[in-house]
């Protein structure tokens, strides 16, 4: 008989490749600390998303949060069963990767020869693969809070402009200044600007 194990393998930073067993019947994603799985991120709300287990697999369920859960960048609407590979996200920052790997755990390797046949067994990983088999059971023990880096935000336009027009109306300043400064003391006359006023009729 073919079992099967589920995982998470987070995709965006701070923690990128961290894996998260999936062993519960029920798993809740979320800001909040009593989540199963605690994210510290300001876009994902308080219980985000929830994974429900099911003889095909886990089914995930946005929980009515604000920036809304995604698989493979398609809002949900309802349930979805996860197919391994898929992309989910939880608001625009936290990105995981579902992984389900299945294994006979009865499937052996025999030797070459009868007389020295060496029989392997596959390592048995337990995990939730029966509903019935966890009910009642204590979870394992708390999971560290995933802290997500801040998005870097662009840089406002706006500031430009006005850096930009600041700078505009200095250098209309020291022009006026420059040319009270040259008519009070008559340098039209004085080289070099008499080369140029000359042409003019401006100087004798």
């Amino acid at each position: 008989m073919t079992s099967a194990t589920y995982r998470l393998i987070m995709k965006s930073p701070p923690t990128p490749g961290k894996a998260i067993d999936l062993v519960k019947d029920e798993i809740i994603l979320g800001r909040e600390a009593t989540c199963d799985v605690p994210i510290s991120d300001a876009e994902v709300s308080r219980r985000h998303a929830r994974l429900n287990f099911s003889p095909g697999g886990y089914l995930i369920a946005d929980m009515g949060s604000t920036n809304g859960t995604f698989v493979n960048d398609v809002r949900l609407a309802g349930p979805h069963l996860l197919q391994s590979g898929e992309i989910i996200r939880l608001g625009p920052n936290v990105i995981f990767e579902y992984e389900a790997m299945t294994y006979d755990p009865n499937a052996t390797v025999v030797g070459p020869s009868p007389q020295a046949a060496t029989v392997l067994g596959t390592e048995y990983m337990p995990s939730a693969r029966e509903p019935v088999e966890f009910a009642g059971q204590v979870p394992p023990g708390p999971v560290e809070p995933i802290e997500v880096a801040p998005v870097q935000k662009k840089s406002n336009t706006r500031t430009w402009i006005l850096a930009g027009c600041g700078c505009l109306v200095i250098v209309c300043c020291v022009l006026a200044v420059a040319g009270y400064l040259f008519d009070k003391n008559n340098l039209y006359c004085v080289p070099p600007f008499d080369l140029i006023f000359g042409l003019v009729g401006a100087c004798p």
